[in-house]
């Protein structure tokens, strides 16, 4: 019987639907030249044939593992991942996307050369065909107080993905079952560690990884998420004992968070009742308020590093009041695509009035009885087309 080696690095790699991205993302880790390295793939209760194509491309490979669970989210997967490693490094892959050749040996070589915690790299955002059409430079940091900073200002991406561990960084963290797990550990992950980093495109991310309309959709679940997981992060803040050195810094992140998430609400929400109770239910008011607004709008003008963290500085006011504020910029939103609607596709048309008629409607109401069938008629053909 042949003795497994210990591995140095354990690769997480949460699987669920992912068929038509799987091979090249396992093939891209099969052929890294850095080879003592074990593969703990997570099938997350995944419906197509992704684990069986897994299956077929590692048969004769021992590195790679594969559990099987049923599906619960990438972050309970990336748990189940870390509970099973042995690696003394981890990594995380997410499985539509896939890793240059030499991912692991340059950054496990900077990694242990700096005895750094932490160990990321820059990323490069390709389409399904593998053109890159940009690529997002990591910062050069070593220290955590740096990465935070940046981070807030959204130039430090939280995501798990483009980065190397020492083991020890997770022995107390652990990610939740919720929408946009990684930005609940984001301070968890850096108090106190020292990082460094490799400025080349070593991470490759499909994106968009789907033209749907429906990937754009925000629900009620997704709101409450996002608020919650920065309201973590500000008790982080707190329990960390440096809430007063980032408050102004977090205070713009979760303003412009909530901001456009709020006008997603606004205007991609077909299930606009829920996700608005649930973003005035989970919004900080402490935080997002018209004075931290005025305050944000202060800050950009005197610092250029800011200025790519945008929001209409009229609309953000008026989120802050309340359902009069939602009406008023719905209103603005409505009435201002009016005259450029006709100038997009179809498509486009079908979608304005699925998320925007019920908004409409309540406008109407008083006419509405009148002009019910042929509105009904009318939104009947724009949505299916002629029988």
């Amino acid at each position: 019987m042949e003795n497994q080696i210990q591995p140095i690095i354990s690769i997480i790699i949460p699987v669920y639907n992912v068929e038509p991205y799987i091979r090249k993302c396992i093939l891209s880790v099969q052929k890294q030249s850095f080879e003592n390295f074990e593969a703990i793939i997570v099938n997350d209760g995944t419906e197509d044939q992704s684990i069986e194509m897994i299956q077929d491309i590692v048969r004769d490979d021992h590195r790679f593992i594969i559990i099987h669970q049923e599906n619960q989210s990438a972050g309970v997967a990336r748990n189940t991942g870390l509970n099973h490693a042995k690696g003394e490094y981890l990594c995380f892959l997410d499985s539509d996307d896939f890793l240059d050749i030499h991912f692991l040996e340059y950054l496990h070589e900077k990694i242990t050369k700096e005895n750094a915690d932490i160990c990321a790299c820059s990323i490069a955002f390709c389409n399904q065909n593998g053109v890159i059409s940009r690529v997002y430079k990591v910062p050069s940091v070593q220290s955590w107080q740096e990465a935070l900073s940046l981070s807030f200002q959204e130039l430090y991406l939280p995501s798990p993905c483009n980065k190397i561990y020492k083991r020890e960084v997770f022995q107390n963290i652990r990610y939740s079952n919720n929408f946009y797990e990684d930005i609940s550990v984001l301070v968890s992950l850096l108090v106190g560690k020292k990082l460094c980093s490799v400025d080349l495109p070593l991470y490759f991310y499909f994106h968009p990884r789907t033209n749907s309309i429906m990937h754009e959709l925000v629900n009620e679940k997704k709101i409450k998420d996002i608020l919650t997981m920065l309201e973590v992060m500000k008790r982080q803040l707190i329990q960390n004992n440096i809430w007063t050195r980032y408050k102004d810094e977090f205070s713009i992140y979760y303003i412009f968070i909530s901001w456009h998430y709020g006008y997603r609400m606004v205007t991609k929400s077909i299930d606009f009742k829920r996700c608005k109770e649930a973003f005035y239910r989970y919004l900080d008011r402490s935080i997002y308020n018209i004075k931290n607004i005025r305050y944000i709008r202060k800050l950009q003008d005197e610092n250029s590093q800011l200025a790519h963290i945008s929001f209409p500085y009229l609309p953000s006011i008026w989120l802050c009041l309340g359902g009069v504020g939602i009406l008023v910029c719905r209103i603005f939103i409505f009435t201002s695509s009016i005259g450029s609607i006709f100038y997009t596709k179809l498509n486009s048309v079908k979608a304005y009035f699925i998320f925007h008629f019920p908004f409409a409607s309540r406008i109407l109401r008083p006419f509405y009885k009148l002009f019910a069938f042929p509105i009904k008629f009318i939104l009947k053909l724009l949505l299916h087309g002629p029988r």
